[in-house]
This record gives C-alpha cells, sequence and structure tokens, in this order.
C-alpha cells in the first residue's frame, strides 16, 4: 500500500471514531444555572399557598437543610457510638451549636461542628460539616427506624472517618442547586469542592418545575396575566419527560455524567447527562434505582403509567398502604385476584407488602454501636411483581386473623 492510500485509511478511519464517539457525547450546549436563576422557596406561597405548605411537609422538601435544634432534638437522646472499649465518638451540644465529638480513652482527639443535615429524617439522617476544603461528610448517621446512632454507610469499622467530601453528585440529589469548584490536586486527578453559601437546600419546587426567579418576577410584574410563564407545567410533558423528571435523583448514581444534572431543566432528556450505561447486567438496587426497578415491572410496561399515577408529590403520603393499594385498584380487580377466598377487603387494604415489600439495599447497610455485623437499610421495592414468599407469608397472616 503506498503512502497515499495509507493516510487516506488512516482519515477514514480517525474520521469514522469521531463519528462514533459524537454519538456517545452529548453535543448539544447546556447553559448552567446559577443561584441568581433561583428565587426562594417562600415565594411561591405568595400565589401558591396551600400546595406550598402541603409540599412543605413532604421528605422532598428535607432532603437538606442547615443544621438546626430543631431537627437534631431527638438525635440527641442517644448521643454516643463505641468503636471499640477505648474509642467512642459522642454528640455533644455546645456554645456553637452540635458536634460530633472523637475520644480516646476518654481524651477529645477530633471534634467538627454539625453544620448540614442531608435526609428528612423518615428513615435517616446523616450529616456534613464546612471546612477549607470543602463540605465533608461527618462519621455518624442517625438511623430514626432503630432510633440510635450507627457508623455512616461505608465508613471504616473500627475508627471514625471525618474525612469524607461530600461532592456535587451527593447534592444532586439532596438539594435543588449547589455550585461545585474543580481543584488540581495532582498530574492527573481533581478534586471536587462544593461552595459554601451556593447551596439551594432541599428538593423545593424549582426542581421539578424548573429556576423560578423569572417566573416570579415576571408575575410580579404582570399580576393580570394568568398564564404561566417561565415555569414548566408538568402535564405539559410527554410520559418519558415526566418519567426523567424524577429518575434524575431515582435512577441510582452508578453513571458518569457527562454533564452536571443541576443543568437538568424539566422536558430535558436525562440520557444526553450520562455517558453510556456500562453496567447494564447489574441488578438494579432498592435505594435509588427506583427507575429502573419500576422499568422492569409488567405494569409499567403493559400501561401508561408514571410516577405520579401512583405518587402526588406535593403530599405526606409515605407509610400509607391502604391509600396505595386504593390506587393499585385504579387498573387492579380485586375479584381476579387468585388469592381471593374470603380475604377480599384484607387484600384491597394493603397490595404493597405483597407485590412491592420491603428489601435490603446492597449498597447501604449500617454498623451499630459496639457491633462489627452490619444492619440492613430496608426499602421498598419499586419492581411491582409477584413475590411468592411474601404473598404466602401475608396470605398465611390474613387467613388466621
Amino acid at each position: 500500500m503506498d503512502n497515499r492510500k495509507r493516510h487516506l485509511l488512516i482519515w477514514l478511519l480517525i474520521g469514522s471514531m469521531v463519528v462514533a464517539l459524537s454519538q456517545c457525547t452529548n453535543t448539544g450546549k447546556v447553559e448552567a444555572f446559577t443561584i441568581n436563576d433561583f428565587a426562594s422557596s417562600e415565594t411561591c406561597k405568595s400565589c401558591h399557598k396551600d400546595i406550598s405548605e402541603m409540599y412543605a411537609a413532604s421528605a422532598h422538601f428535607h432532603t437538606s437543610a442547615p443544621a438546626g435544634e430543631e431537627l437534631l432534638k431527638k438525635a440527641l437522646l442517644k448521643p454516643e457510638f463505641q468503636f471499640s472499649d477505648s474509642l467512642k465518638v459522642v454528640v455533644e451540644r455546645r456554645e456553637q451549636g452540635v458536634y460530633q465529638v472523637t475520644y480516646s480513652r476518654s481524651k477529645e482527639i477530633e471534634s467538627k461542628k454539625i453544620d448540614v443535615v442531608f435526609g428528612s429524617g423518615e428513615k435517616a439522617m446523616t450529616f456534613g460539616y464546612w471546612s477549607e476544603s470543602g463540605l465533608n461528610q461527618l462519621p455518624l448517621t442517625f438511623y430514626t427506624k432503630m432510633n440510635q446512632w450507627v457508623n455512616s454507610p461505608g465508613f471504616p469499622t473500627d475508627h471514625p472517618n471525618y474525612k469524607r467530601a461530600i461532592i456535587g453528585g451527593c447534592l444532586e440529589c439532596h438539594s435543588s442547586f449547589a455550585k461545585t469548584k474543580a481543584t488540581k490536586t495532582g498530574s492527573l486527578a481533581v478534586s471536587e469542592q462544593v461552595i459554601k453559601g451556593s447551596i439551594a437546600y432541599g428538593i423545593d419546587c424549582q426542581r421539578c418545575h424548573g429556576p423560578s426567579a423569572k417566573h416570579v418576577a415576571f408575575h410580579q410584574e404582570n399580576p393580570g396575566v394568568k398564564k404561566a410563564n417561565f415555569i414548566i407545567s408538568i402535564q405539559s410533558l410527554s410520559r418519558q419527560q415526566k418519567i426523567d423528571n424524577c429518575a434524575v435523583c431515582h435512577s441510582g448514581s452508578d453513571q458518569s455524567n457527562q454533564i452536571s444534572t443541576f443543568a437538568f431543566r424539566p422536558g430535558d432528556t436525562l440520557a444526553n447527562y450520562y455517558y453510556p450505561y456500562s453496567n447494564s447486567n447489574s441488578e438494579p438496587d432498592v435505594h435509588g434505582n427506583q427507575y429502573q426497578m419500576l422499568a422492569g415491572s409488567a405494569c409499567y410496561i403493559k400501561s401508561d403509567m408514571d410516577c405520579s399515577s401512583c405518587h402526588n408529590t406535593h403530599k405526606a403520603e409515605k407509610n400509607n398502604p391502604i391509600l396505595y393499594s386504593q390506587r393499585c385498584l385504579n387498573c387492579h380487580k380485586v375479584s381476579e385476584h387468585p388469592l381471593n377466598d374470603g380475604i377480599a377487603a384484607s387484600i384491597s387494604n394493603n397490595c404493597i407488602d405483597c407485590h412491592m415489600p420491603m428489601q435490603a439495599s446492597r449498597l447501604i447497610s449500617f454498623q451499630e454501636s459496639g457491633k462489627i455485623k452490619k444492619v440492613p437499610y430496608l426499602l421498598r421495592s419499586h419492581k411491582i411483581g409477584v413475590y411468592k414468599d411474601e404473598s404466602k407469608k401475608i396470605s398465611s397472616y390474613l387467613k388466621s386473623l
């Protein structure tokens, strides 16, 4: 092969690789938000008082918050975690706030103030503190269901760790906005730092409907205009767009971002924000992979349901099997249930525990004080289906009543 043909072949190969790679990356320009694009969540109340007050009681709204006495009141009742006979972390109220303090043989060796709370407290709360390097996770998490402090998930089992950084990816599912900056720490290594003062805490109205500073300004200047401007109505979205809006936070963190999902706008295609999924054979986990689990369910595949078919995101409706079961009955008839032999009323009051049972996360578990064995973290499966063992157990129990 002469040089001219060889060079032509090389350029053709390079060209084909460029085309192929372009299919794996998001080539569309995404305009990044700033904190100025967001209005205070309090401003929503001036026009949407009832729905705002309902939503303020929801778990979504409380996914993160600055630490306050009220949030920590219950957690301070049993304020100690023992790693060994000589090493423990104590949660203490001090003049400047509440601290996690490490003691070795009764001598204080490290203390950090609780600055940020993550989690609504319905299942658990974990905590962060601000340092020169940004936001870091504290060693103890409060597991509400057990009403006790546990070692933060994934932390060392034999000593407290104060060094884990809380990065933008954590805030993408626990806040409405946060600004980060990257710092080069080596020839190839880069660390990410959350900027103090940049966090819009909690999942507020704007995470689902889009940043509302322009919307608020427009309607304050044009009070006679009733049609909503500069805001997204969920009802205007397609089924997949609605699903993607929820999947921003409920499809897990096991994919690599091309673009921060803080730039996601309602109506966007979520797949454009991630690199191609490289672990498609893995089983979805009950923590975070709700979308993948739902998408594998016959109910989802054979209908046009979306997340709002079962969830009213504006209301605090968790732990209400009767309510959710009634929504199952919008499509399913109790009379056609194979176990319907005198327990129809009981079945219709709890479809959930049979068909969406609580399951242990493979990704998260908790270590109790003074113990090495982990406690499973149980969450509701979103893979709607027939779980024979659960069905037998519940059916036997109902028949025994």
